[in-house]
């Protein structure tokens, strides 16, 4: 029996070590755990806002509205984003769960995540909770059993949930992100970074539920059919007047932490009409991590202002940035890209995209064409194509014109019949081949020729008759004259 029970013990171990094992190792795959800090990218930027370092491994500022990064610490480096993952959650919740009010019912897929060591609500199974009531606890109380219960309500399971996360990160346009649970609990697939983070926060901060609930001091949940009433007071110690850390224009946000991910937070700041959105990843030290999100959004708010960018002329999105203070707007640099309704014109600080609009093509170059006048520069490569294509439109249109109504003669009209599109072309003129020209040339000779000939003859033929009536005359002549004689004669003799 000993011999058994020892044997077991050494199965287990070995069955246990053989778990662990590949989240150490993998781990170590995508994120690298040996990288104590990254270089401040945005301290490099040309003409940018000069601030210190902060503590923590990974860090972006970025402004809401915009989405112009302010600050980029190895912003896009992969790190463990522990319980900041949860605003994906929400956000998903949010957008498909249209009745806040609907009844979520425990089942064991939640519960298997109600382990101790973890941050839990630790419900009982068949225990009742609307979806509001769901999301309070996910973003302030940080509730993993919760957040594995919403996933398997909104998708069925936690690997489509899963799913559902990376499509919308991807959507986002995140870089590198991987989602593999709705919790945040690690896992060698569940990665982030602190710039996806900034992006998915911008995503969720559309939505006044989501800045309701991450703003407040405490949630209660009223008693269920299985258990009494919950009160759960927020983490974010810095939306806490009674905190040392309170920071007044904190507005809500998301903490996170476990052993290997260390201290996560992402938070959002408001101050004069402007939202910045500050994400600090793996730091040991919480009091560090409070003073220098703090920095941030003070550097945030003080080195920068917001701009309109299109000097006056009408957009269908978008249209402003934040940019260093003083920044002259007619400087900026564009980059634009095709979009379903126009262009995507991105607006460039030193290479740095500072901001974002959406434009028609006549929009866009009647911009250029202002910045132009006001710079003295040559209007840009896309601009000038935007024009030369505006000018053959116009020529093209003015040469169908003229062809309808009958003033050039020499065109015809041809339409596209996939298209329906018009163009004009030159009227074909139909050219003789040369063969047929020189056999032309060449019959004509010889007709010439024969001509000539027929006349010849015809000619011969006048003067052999004529010769014959000459000969003939005179022959008459002659005879008449004979007769004369001979009767003269006839006469002398009687």
């Amino acid at each position: 029996m000993k011999k058994f029970i020892k044997s077991f013990a050494v199965l287990l171990l070995a069955l246990t070590m053989a778990v662990s094992l590949p989240l150490t190792v993998s781990a170590d795959l995508v994120v690298d755990q040996t990288v104590e800090d990254y270089t401040c990218e945005s301290n490099l930027w040309t003409g940018w806002p000069q601030t210190v370092v902060t503590g923590g491994r990974t860090a972006c500022l970025m402004d809401a509205e915009t989405g112009t990064v302010l600050y980029n610490k190895g912003m896009t480096a992969p790190q463990y984003p522990a319980s900041t993952t949860k605003i994906m959650t929400a956000l998903l919740i949010i957008e498909n769960c249209p009745d806040m009010n609907a009844i979520v019912t425990m089942t064991e897929t939640g519960l298997a995540d109600a382990f101790p060591g973890s941050s839990n609500s630790n419900p009982s199974l068949g225990e009742q909770f609307t979806v509001r009531q769901c999301l309070e606890m996910i973003l302030v109380k940080s509730a993993n059993d919760i957040a594995t219960q919403m996933a398997e309500y909104v998708a069925g399971s936690v690997s489509a949930f899963a799913d559902m996360m990376n499509a919308r990160a991807a959507q986002l346009g995140c870089i590198n992100t991987h989602f593999a649970n709705a919790s945040g609990l690690e896992d060698e697939n569940h990665y982030t970074c602190a710039y996806d983070l900034s992006l998915i926060t911008r995503a969720a901060l559309q939505y006044d539920i989501f800045r309701e609930i991450t703003g407040s001091m405490y949630v209660e949940i009223p008693a269920t059919n299985m258990s009494d009433a919950r009160y759960y007071e927020t983490h974010l110690a810095m939306i806490n007047p009674d905190m040392p850390y309170y920071y007044p224009y904190v507005k809500g946000g998301k903490t996170g932490y476990t052993p290997i991910a260390r201290n996560n937070l992402v938070q959002f700041a408001e101050k004069d009409g402007r939202t910045l959105i500050c994400v600090i990843m793996c730091i040991e030290d919480q009091g560090v991590l409070f003073s220098n999100m703090a920095t941030l959004f003070d550097y945030g708010f003080a080195n920068f202002e917001r701009d309109e960018m299109t000097l006056g002329v009408p957009v269908e999105a978008g249209g402003v940035a934040l940019l260093p203070n003083g920044t002259d707007v007619s400087f900026l640099t564009n980059e634009t890209a095709e979009v379903e309704n126009g262009l995507n014109v991105g607006f460039l600080y030193n290479g740095v995209r500072v901001g974002t609009a959406i434009m028609t093509e006549d929009n866009y170059l009647a911009y250029q064409q202002k910045k132009s006048e006001l710079t003295g520069q040559a209007l840009p490569a896309d601009a000038q194509a935007i024009l030369d294509e505006k000018e053959a439109q116009q020529a093209l249109e003015e040469e169908i014109k003229a062809v309808e109504s009958g003033e050039d003669t020499t065109k015809e009209i041809v339409i596209d019949e996939a298209t329906g599109e018009k163009t004009v072309q030159e009227k074909p003129v139909n050219k003789t081949p040369v063969y047929i020209i020189i056999v032309i040339l060449i019959a004509a000779i010889l007709f010439v020729i024969y001509m000539i000939y027929v006349n010849i003859q015809q000619k011969r033929r006048r003067n052999r008759r004529a010769r014959r009536r000459s000969a003939a005359r005179k022959h008459a002549s002659s005879s008449y004259s004979s007769n004369i004689s001979n009767k003269r004669d006839t006469q002398k003799n009687n």
